[in-house]
């Protein structure tokens, strides 16, 4: 494995996570609690309950497509453990093979 590659791709991860939980709390406390609830009884944001609702039906519908795609991959790997090779891998033996650095640099 690159170390780059694994070090922005936790960097990526946890500034993605820090950004994304911290955003609703820091929207969160600015907000007058007190006014929210007042006019949250009266009915009134109809646009924005809407679209909460679509982020939400789309985020179920989105987790419920990786569960079954989790579900189906599960499935074929061990129907895939399942299948005979054609050879008999109990005594089989394997090796690995460096090449020069010269042919490596290039």
């Amino acid at each position: 494995m690159d170390s780059s590659v694994l070090l922005f791709t936790l960097g990526a991860s946890l500034f993605a996570g820090i950004l994304f939980g911290l955003a609703p709390s820091l929207k969160t406390s600015r907000v007058d609690l007190q006014e929210v609830l007042k006019e949250g009884g009266r009915g009134s944001g109809g646009v924005r309950h809407r679209l909460q609702g679509f982020f939400v039906v789309s985020e179920v519908a989105l987790a419920l497509v990786l569960l079954v795609g989790a579900g189906l991959m599960i499935r074929s790997l061990t129907s895939l453990w399942r299948v005979n090779p054609g050879f008999n891998p109990n005594h089989a033996i394997t090796f690995s093979l460096s090449l020069p650095k010269s042919i490596r640099a290039k």
